[in-house]
């Protein structure tokens, strides 16, 4: 049997490893779904799990496939996946840990956002590539802006496991912008889901496990 081309085969790797993504995201929606009981919070958490599915869907159907008219168009929903997932994983938090504090506004920026994203990637496609990953780093850290009212009001394990998805993503867009590193965008893969689960832990923990301590 010919062996794929290289590009080919690290394709196949990269659907592959956004595709244990998938089912991660939605062991991980099941759980939180049904252990998330308040209305506000279950609301919270059903726009959080459906972000990541898609985030890890629109991935994996991106590398999956390799007709290039098709391929184009899953590249755009991939790209403003990310910024969903981003929005999506604050959204726990700012309704509930933050919501006494800046939680609404900070809810409100990160959608804001994530809006402004998505323009430009459909009707500026393939330009402002540097600012998007600029985007992509500033509503990530964007966390900053009730920091004080974070480390008075939560643990130390959910801090640390904020922290950790934080510098998954963050260190992660190193490997993703550098395109001489080998197999760069595989791991790139890889630091997102370090910091998808890392960040699934620190909401499972404020919104389950806290809760009952």
């Amino acid at each position: 049997m010919k062996a794929l081309p290289i590009e080919l085969r690290v394709e196949k790797w990269n659907a592959y490893s956004h595709g244990l993504g998938i089912i991660l995201g939605g062991i991980g929606s099941y759980i939180l779904i049904d252990q998330v009981k308040t209305d506000q919070n279950s609301i919270a958490i059903y726009i959080y799990c459906i972000s990541t599915v898609m985030l890890f869907s629109a991935s994996t159907l991106y590398h999956a496939i390799n007709n290039p008219k098709i391929k184009r168009k899953l590249r755009v929903l991939d790209h403003i996946s990310i910024y969903y997932l981003i929005a999506g994983t604050y959204t726990p938090i700012c309704v509930s840990l933050l919501a006494p504090s800046k939680g609404w506004l900070l809810l409100y920026l990160v959608w804001g956002l994530a809006l402004l994203g998505t323009i430009l990637k459909i009707f500026f496609t393939g330009r402002f590539e540097v600012f998007s990953l600029l985007l992509y780093g500033l509503m990530g850290w964007m966390v900053v802006i009730d920091l004080p009212y974070l480390l008075d009001h939560s643990t130390i394990e959910s801090l640390f496991l904020l922290a950790l998805g934080g510098a998954f993503y963050t260190l992660g867009i190193i490997f993703y912008a550098v395109r001489r590193i080998p197999y760069n965008h595989l791991i790139w893969h890889f630091f997102v889901l370090g910091g998808a689960i890392s960040h699934w832990c620190m909401i499972y923990h404020e919104l389950v496990l806290k809760p009952l301590s």
